[in-house]
């Protein structure tokens, strides 16, 4: 059980790293080139920022499915320490994973 509360906290912190990333770095990043995509001048520039932002937004939902999948596995892990041995660590690790995978769900809506 302990390896099982490790293991699951390690994959909480993950997912949850991970759905912090996203947010913080691949969303804002995308926010920025919509908006010097509706400051573009001609086609040409449109069109460059049209293939970055699908680029981005394909980046978004898969990290965004990343952690979620990171999340539940981490749930899944740590489902048995919670229940049988009551592990601290393992309940602190679901709540990780759980957060992540809500998160990550959230995000990888287009």
């Amino acid at each position: 059980m302990k390896g099982l509360s490790i293991t699951g906290f390690i994959f909480g912190i993950l997912a949850l790293t991970v759905a912090l990333y996203n947010q913080f770095v691949v969303i804002t990043e995308l926010e920025s080139v919509d908006a010097l995509m509706s400051n573009a001048t001609n086609a040409f520039e449109t069109e460059i920022y049209s293939v970055l932002w699908s680029n981005l937004l394909d980046s978004k939902i898969n990290i965004g499915m990343t952690a979620m999948g990171i999340g539940i596995a981490s749930v899944l892990l740590t489902f048995a320490p919670i229940l049988k041995a009551k592990k601290k660590l393992a309940l602190v690790g679901g709540l990780l994973g759980l957060v992540a995978a809500i998160i990550g769900l959230l995000q990888s809506m287009a």
